[in-house]
C-alpha cells in the first residue's frame, strides 16, 4: 500500500471518531452540546468523508489508469492542507471564530486543486505501473468485458474530476460566506455544492468504477451514465444559485434534477447492488460488505423519491431533511463502509481486522440510519411524539456504528502502514 496515500485513512478514522463523539453528546445532551452542530457536520462530511475518499481515489487510481500516482510533494502537501484545513474549520465553530473557519475552508480548497492536480497529471503524465495490467485483473470480475469497462471507466473518471472542481468552488463559497461577502445565502450554497456536488459525484464515480468490477455486471445503459453527471451538476449549481439568490423555486428545481439522478443510478446499477461480492483471496467480511452496499443503494433510491416528494409535492422540510441524511448517512456512508470493508483489505493484503465488529457495526447502522430518515419524515404527521429523543436515539446507533469501523480501520491498516508485514495468503494489489 501506497504509505502517502494510505496515511488519509488513520485521518480519515480519527474525524469520524470526532464527529461520532459529538453527534453522541449532541444526542444525549442536546442542550449543552447542539450549538457545535456546524462543527459536527463540517468533521463528518470534509473530515472523515472526505479524507476516506481521498484515500480510496489516491489508492485505487494506479489500478484504474495503470500509471503510477505522480512522484514528488502532491500527496503530502494535500495530506497538510486538508487536514489542517479540517481542524481549522472544527476549531473555528467550536470557538466562534469566523476567521478561523475561512481560513480551514480556504485550505481545503486548496487541497482539491493539489488533488485534482495529481490526477490529471498522473492520468497523462504518470509512469506505466509495475504489473498494472495484472494487479487490474485480479480486482475485476471473471466475468467482465474489460475492453467494455474502459468505457465505463473514462466516463467515471470524468464524475471524479467535475467532483474535485465542485470541492474547490463549495469550500471558496464556504470561506467567502464566512467572511462575510457570499450573502446570507452563501453558507447553504456551498453546503450543495459540497454534500451533492463534490461528495455525491466522487461516490458515484467509486461506484461506476467497482461495483461493476466486483459483480461482474455492467451498467444497462453508457448513455444514462452520462446524463446522470449532466443531472447531478445542472442541479446541485442550480440548488446552489437558488439558496445563494433566495429563490426558493430554484433550490426545489435543483433538488429535482439531484433526486432524478440518484434515481437514475439507481436504476442503471440496480443489478451490481445486490450481486454476491466474489473471494478475492481476503473472504473475511465480504458478506457484510455486500450488505453495506445493497443497503446504501436502497437508501439512495429513498433519497430520490424523498427529494422528488419534497420538491414536486410541497412536502415540510422534514421530507428535505430526510433527503440530505438519506444520501449522507445512507447512501454515501454505508456506501463507504462497504467499499472500504471489502476494497482496504485487497489493497493492504490483510483481512478485516475484526469481522464480528464489522457485523454489529452493520446491526447498528442500518436501523440507526433508516430510523433518522423516519423521524423527519413522520415528525410533523404525529407532531406530540417526542421526536428529540427518538432522534437521538436513532443518531446514537449510528454514532456507535461509526465508532466500530473505526477501530476496525485502524487495526485493519494501521500495522500495514507501519510496515509490519502482509498476509501471504491476500496479495497487496496496490504497492
Amino acid at each position: 500500500m501506497d504509505r502517502r496515500a494510505g496515511a488519509f485513512i488513520p485521518a480519515a478514522a480519527a474525524w469520524l471518531v470526532t464527529g461520532a463523539v459529538l453527534g453522541l453528546l449532541m444526542a444525549a445532551w442536546p442542550g449543552a452540546w447542539l450549538r457545535l452542530k456546524p462543527a459536527h457536520v463540517a468533521v463528518v462530511t470534509v473530515g472523515w468523508m472526505t479524507m476516506l475518499m481521498f484515500a480510496m481515489t489516491l489508492l485505487v487510481i494506479p489500478v484504474f489508469i495503470r500509471r503510477q500516482v505522480v512522484q514528488g510533494p502532491w500527496v503530502p502537501a494535500q495530506w497538510l492542507a486538508a487536514n489542517a484545513g479540517v481542524a481549522a474549520v472544527f476549531a473555528g465553530h467550536a470557538a466562534g471564530s469566523p476567521r478561523a473557519v475561512v481560513a480551514g475552508w480556504v485550505l481545503l480548497a486548496a487541497a482539491g486543486v493539489l488533488f485534482l492536480l495529481n490526477i490529471v497529471l498522473s492520468a497523462r503524465r504518470g509512469a506505466a505501473a509495475a504489473d498494472g495490467e495484472e494487479r487490474a485483473r485480479r480486482l475485476a470480475h471473471p466475468a467482465l468485458d474489460p475492453e467494455a469497462m474502459r468505457a465505463v471507466d473514462r466516463l467515471a473518471r470524468r464524475y471524479t474530476e467535475t467532483s474535485v472542481l465542485l470541492l474547490v468552488a463549495g469550500g471558496a463559497l464556504m470561506a467567502l460566506a464566512w467572511a462575510g461577502r457570499a450573502g446570507a445565502g452563501g453558507d447553504a450554497a456551498g453546503g450543495y455544492l459540497l454534500r451533492y456536488g463534490w461528495m455525491s459525484l466522487l461516490a458515484w464515480g467509486t461506484a461506476y468504477h467497482m461495483l461493476p468490477r466486483w459483480s461482474g455486471v455492467l451498467p444497462r445503459s453508457l448513455a444514462a451514465v452520462r446524463w446522470q453527471l449532466v443531472l447531478a451538476v445542472a442541479g446541485t449549481l442550480v440548488a446552489a444559485a437558488g439558496a445563494l439568490g433566495g429563490w426558493g423555486l430554484a433550490v426545489r428545481t435543483g433538488v429535482t434534477l439531484i433526486a432524478a439522478a440518484a434515481l437514475v443510478f439507481s436504476a442503471n446499477v440496480w443489478g451490481c447492488m445486490f450481486h454476491p461480492l466474489p473471494d478475492r483471496g481476503v473472504s473475511r467480511g465480504r458478506t457484510t460488505s455486500g450488505a453495506f452496499i445493497a443497503a446504501s443503494g436502497l437508501s439512495l433510491a429513498a433519497a430520490g423519491a424523498a427529494g422528488l416528494t419534497w420538491a414536486l409535492a410541497g412536502m415540510p422540510a422534514g421530507w428535505f431533511l430526510a433527503m440530505t441524511h438519506l444520501y449522507l448517512l445512507g447512501w454515501q456512508t454505508l456506501l463507504a463502509y462497504g467499499v472500504a470493508g471489502w476494497l482496504l483489505p485487497l489493497l493492504a493484503g490483510v483481512p478485516f481486522a475484526r469481522p464480528g465488529l464489522y457485523r454489529a457495526q452493520l446491526a447498528l447502522a442500518l436501523p440507526g440510519v433508516a430510523g433518522v430518515a423516519a423521524t423527519f419524515l413522520l415528525r410533523d404527521r404525529f407532531p406530540a411524539w417526542p421526536w428529540p429523543a427518538i432522534f437521538g436515539s436513532f443518531a446514537t446507533l449510528c454514532a456507535l456504528a461509526a465508532i466500530l469501523f473505526a477501530v476496525n480501520l485502524v487495526l485493519t491498516v494501521m500495522p500495514v502502514l507501519g510496515g509490519r508485514g502482509r498476509a501471504a495468503a491476500a496479495p497487496s494489489l496496490v504497492r
